[in-house]
């Protein structure tokens, strides 16, 4: 029988006395401390060698240990006895730079091109091609050793090597480029030359399947070089994309012309959906995609334009007629949308530039010239508004030229001249002592002394058993003389000023009311009494005080003075239905 035991030894007894012993390594005997040493030691001159040394010293920067406190002192110190200084002085008067002449050779032989055109060095020994290249470079390395083996020198030496090898990078450097880009665009143009025809025949064809395959071909072809823009084809490349899709877009607005184009354009839904089909279409019609299409987007075409016209040239002339600012922008900026160009585009560009008051000018001018006289009479009276806007200061009642001075006034007086100088330009509830303005006719100056005491009557100033049928008299007096008029509004203009009653003062501007719904105050006067109405007028008289103001200018003196029976209803057609005013109302009704 075979021997079942692994063993190769046949003795048993060697077996045994071999398991009382640890089993045999390949590490031999044991090392010592001295060799682990010696072994770390070889192991990391090994690195250092392989290596550049750099040579590091810890400083320690203040003795608390203290973050953020740096002792200059204790520094200095420290670096002075670690003998930093004295190593750096050593490598500094030593040579710091050393290359070996292949290294060197490596690292510097591209200032062989620093002039522009790379010339070689001469074939021999590293040694002697090194010290040419340093006569390359033209520079006195007066400094500089060549060794046995290796170059030796200084920083001076070394800024000046890098210097010129940075020149002879930067000059070899675009010569590779420009023959790297000469090779890939002659590459480049050989493909294109090949893909052209078939470009040029897809777009002559105008077939989305050829203008595809033509696209596909291309990128086929040319690969990565597909996106350069770099030669000629570059045009017929984009214009087949362009094709194809104006094609699909062509595709998808044919249905939409056809139904717009024929639509009911009155309303304004359908007008904007084909304004905007075709300016969508315009793009497409420019590649003339089919005959089809063409002739949908003529017709459309004709039919937006037609009814654009009818749209707009109504409001142009609208617009023309009245020259009103916010309408002629809205009206421009509706033309430039709907791309209409009408010959009035240009002059409301002009207009619209105007100040208030020189467009004022022309509406007023235009109005005037298509015979618009309730418009024309509306500009003028905005006109004039402007106007007092600007100079409403020099129309103050009482610096008014238009009246006597207050020592003329009182002239005619025996006693109390002061008082009725005093008086003259201001409430008061005794008479004038004779016409606060120049009246060459006598009668009608002693009309007006009587006039004034019809007016106390009518405002309470004084008793009088029937003071409605004073405003008749009043109203003929003013009538009957132009003269007369302008001082019967001095009057009321006095009697309003510092008046202390305001049941007479709200009289007195009725009366004024009623004065000017039948003559106009003169030219003379008629700015002095806008202005007085503006500063004075109480709310509710103000507003329509103005308006009658203005309109009295434009209307013909009446040919009667109204009865007392028409005074409720003329304070009421003029607006004025502030409850002071139907007081006064049932003042005059009483």
């Amino acid at each position: 029988n075979p021997n079942p035991n692994p063993n190769p030894n046949p003795n048993p007894t060697l077996g045994f006395v071999a398991s009382l012993f640890p089993p045999k390594t390949e590490e031999g005997r044991k090392r010592t401390l001295g060799s682990v040493f010696k072994k770390s030691l070889l192991e990391l001159m090994s690195k250092l060698r392989s290596t550049e040394p750099q040579y590091i010293r810890c400083v320690k920067p203040n003795p608390e240990k203290r973050a953020g406190s740096f002792s200059g002192g204790m520094c200095l110190e420290q670096l002075r006895y670690a003998g930093v200084f004295e190593a750096v002085r050593v490598r500094k008067n030593g040579y710091p730079f050393r290359y070996a002449f292949e290294a060197f050779l490596r690292r510097y032989k591209v200032i062989c091109a620093m002039s522009g055109r790379y010339r070689p060095l001469a074939p021999g020994a590293a040694k002697d091609q090194a010290t040419e290249l340093i006569a390359r470079t033209g520079q006195a390395f007066e400094t500089m050793q060549v060794g046995r083996t290796m170059m030796l020198f200084r920083a001076d030496e070394y800024r000046i090597l890098e210097l010129c090898r940075a020149l002879g990078v930067e000059r070899t450097s675009a010569k590779i480029q420009a023959i790297a880009r000469g090779r890939l665009t002659r590459r480049y143009v050989r493909k294109v030359k090949a893909v052209v025809p078939k470009l040029h025949a897809a777009l002559e064809s105008k077939d989305p399947a050829q203008l595809d395959a033509a696209l596909a071909l291309v990128s086929e072809t040319l690969g990565v070089f597909a996106g350069f823009s770099i030669a000629v084809p570059i045009g017929e490349w984009q214009a087949c994309k362009d094709m194809r899709e104006m094609l699909a877009l062509a595709d998808r607005l044919d249905p939409m012309l056809e139904k717009y184009a024929y639509s009911d354009l009155s309303e304004d839904n359908n007008f904007e959906l084909l304004f905007k089909t075709l300016k969508d279409a315009q793009k497409v019609y420019d590649f003339h995609p089919n005959e089809r299409f063409d002739y949908l987007y003529t017709t459309g075409r004709e039919q937006f334009e037609g009814w654009r016209e009818y749209r707009l040239k109504p409001r142009f002339e609208e617009a023309m007629d009245l020259l009103e600012r916010d309408q002629m922008l809205e009206l421009y900026a509706e033309a430039k949308r709907l791309e209409y160009d009408h010959p009035a585009l240009k002059e409301i560009e002009s207009l619209v530039g105007l100040s208030e008051e020189a467009l004022l000018k022309r509406q007023y001018q235009r109005a005037q010239a298509t015979n618009q006289t309730n418009r024309a009479m509306e500009k003028e009276i905005e006109l004039k508004e402007l106007y007092l806007d600007a100079h409403g200061g020099m129309f103050n009642f009482q610096q008014c030229s238009v009246l006597r001075t207050p020592d003329e006034y009182a002239s005619v007086c025996w006693i109390g001249k002061e008082a009725a100088a005093a008086n003259m330009r201001v409430w008061s509830d005794k008479p004038i002592v004779q016409s606060l303005t120049e009246i060459d006719d006598p009668k009608v100056a002693k009309a007006a002394v009587r006039t004034f005491k019809s007016m106390l009557g009518f405002a309470g100033d004084k008793r009088f058993a029937y003071p409605d049928t004073l405003v008749t008299d009043i109203i003929g007096d003013g009538i009957g003389d132009e003269d007369l008029r302008v001082d019967i509004f001095a009057m009321i203009m006095k009697q309003l000023t510092q008046n202390p009653n305001q049941k007479s003062a709200d009289r007195y501007w009725a009366l004024l009311m009623i004065c000017l719904l039948h003559f106009p105050p003169g030219p003379a006067l008629e700015n002095y009494v806008h202005i007085f109405i503006r500063k004075h007028a109480p709310g509710p008289y103000k507003e329509e005080l103005t308006r009658q103001c203005h309109k009295a200018a434009y209307v013909n003196v009446a040919a009667s003075p109204p009865t007392a029976e028409m005074i409720p209803e003329l304070l009421s057609s003029a607006g004025i239905v502030d409850p002071r005013a139907a007081r006064l109302s049932g003042a005059f009704n009483r």
